[in-house]
């Protein structure tokens, strides 16, 4: 699984703890390119619910969700715009973005 992947590389930068290079987005991207918009929702689902199980906590759960339905919106909105306005880069760079957002609003929330 890619996210037991992403943690077990080691982040040289101090100034962000927690931070992640975001490979998971990968697999949010390749499933909104080429699957339907409800299929793809399903993958979103199944990849955060596999990551938490594989350890994480619930409040991982809950920046993890919130991150990623954001940030899978997000992208879905991007892509609508279509390939002469917004590249996969573009689109990518939306989600990262969103997920980041989605996971400062959570904690906004809980704190």
């Amino acid at each position: 699984m890619i996210t037991l992947l992403e943690r077990a590389i080691p982040f040289p930068f101090a100034f962000a703890p927690g931070a992640k290079l975001g490979l998971a987005n990968i697999i949010t991207l390749l499933a909104i390119f080429t699957l339907p918009y409800k299929d793809s929702l399903k993958v979103v689902w199944m990849r955060l619910l596999i990551s938490t199980l594989l350890g994480g906590t619930l409040s991982t759960f809950l920046y993890s969700f919130a991150g990623a339905f954001l940030s899978y919106g997000g992208m879905l909105l991007v892509r609508l715009l279509g390939p002469k306005r917004v590249s996969v880069i573009g689109i990518s760079a939306t989600g990262g973005i969103l997920h980041n957002v989605g996971q400062l609003a959570m904690a906004s929330l809980i704190a």
